[in-house]
């Protein structure tokens, strides 16, 4: 370990002991730690995606447009009096087109389109592929409809105008037999066409959504995995738990278990340096507690533990 990397686990252990709370390198260090769930959990949550989208039926959305107009009767009466009747006219198409988007889904204007279309379904279930709209300050009504089939989108979308158009303006009777005309008059200006792409599924923006919430969760994962995971695996974790310096590390290896000391059967290895350099470490350390215990790392889940008395001159240890 450098000393860069000492300089990171002493400040991520600081921050433990102090409480901070969780921080970016916390994060950081537990997602390269589990990489591997991370990227696991990342993959899994992309083919859960890629399944809901690619399994989807496509949907295409057509949409024809109204305009909601006044019909004046004041036609021949004077300029002032034209005018009160077409601000009372507004008032009175801003109050009923808000109940439009309502009406189209009513038996009395999907039913009609059912049987021009000669379409094998039912009102209920036409009317939950069709939804209608007002813009807020408009007197625009807004007629969309939903199908596998984009002609077949276009045509109902269209019938569905018309036969709103129909209800809206058509003349009623009251119980006298007087005749009483609709005074709103609803106009188609703008047909629906058939649509050349789907409008769902939005494979660009599954796919995107898909991708960040993955790496999101990965992160999570990982972190909760870190956690939970009480293994000492690095330097760092020792200095996590335990307010003291690290004084060396021990790989795990065969050549610690022979009956003589790795130190004379095998003199040049790496696992008698690494002896060297634990006891040279032990040597430095203070005499004010002659009975202290240092914690070292035996690699990758053994802990090394080191008892000194240095009046003798002499270290002595055990593996638990």
């Amino acid at each position: 370990m450098n000393k860069e990397e000492r300089s990171m686990a002493v400040d991520e252990a600081e921050q433990v002991q102090d409480g901070k709370g969780v921080t970016i390198l916390d994060l950081f260090n537990a997602v390269r730690k589990h990489v591997i769930t991370a990227v696991v959990t990342l993959v899994i949550v992309m083919v859960a995606i890629c399944a809901y989208t690619f399994t989807r039926t496509p949907q295409y959305t057509a949409t024809s447009e109204l305009l909601a107009t006044y019909r004046s009767s004041a036609a021949a009466a004077g300029a002032s009096s034209n005018a009160g009747e077409l601000s009372s006219g507004a008032n009175y198409i801003n109050s009923q087109i808000q109940t439009y988007p309502q009406l189209v889904k009513t038996e009395s204007v999907l039913q009609p389109v059912i049987d021009d279309l000669g379409l094998d379904t039912t009102v209920k279930g036409l009317a939950a592929s069709v939804t209608a709209s007002n813009p807020d300050g408009t007197m625009l009504v807004d007629i969309s409809v939903n199908n596998p089939d984009p002609k077949q989108a276009s045509s109902i979308a269209n019938s569905v105008a018309e036969n709103l158009r129909k209800q809206v303006t058509s003349t009623i009777y009251s119980d006298e037999g007087d005749k009483i005309v609709s005074p709103v008059n609803l106009t188609v200006v703008q047909q629906a066409y058939a649509p050349a792409s789907p409008s769902s599924p939005n494979v660009k923006l599954n796919l995107a959504a898909g991708l960040a919430v993955g790496v999101i969760l990965g992160i999570v994962v990982a972190f909760i995995k870190d956690l939970l995971d009480t293994r000492v695996r690095r330097d760092s974790d020792v200095t996590a738990v335990i307010d003291a310096p690290v004084l060396g590390s021990l790989s795990r290896n065969e050549a610690y278990a022979g009956t003589s000391p790795v130190i004379i059967s095998r003199p040049a290895s790496r696992e008698a340096e690494e002896i060297r350099r634990l006891r040279t470490n032990v040597m430095f350390v203070s005499t004010t507690d002659a009975h202290g215990s240092i914690a070292a790392q035996i690699k990758p889940s053994r802990t090394l533990r080191f008892g000194h008395g240095l009046e003798d001159g002499k270290e002595h240890g055990n593996i638990p």
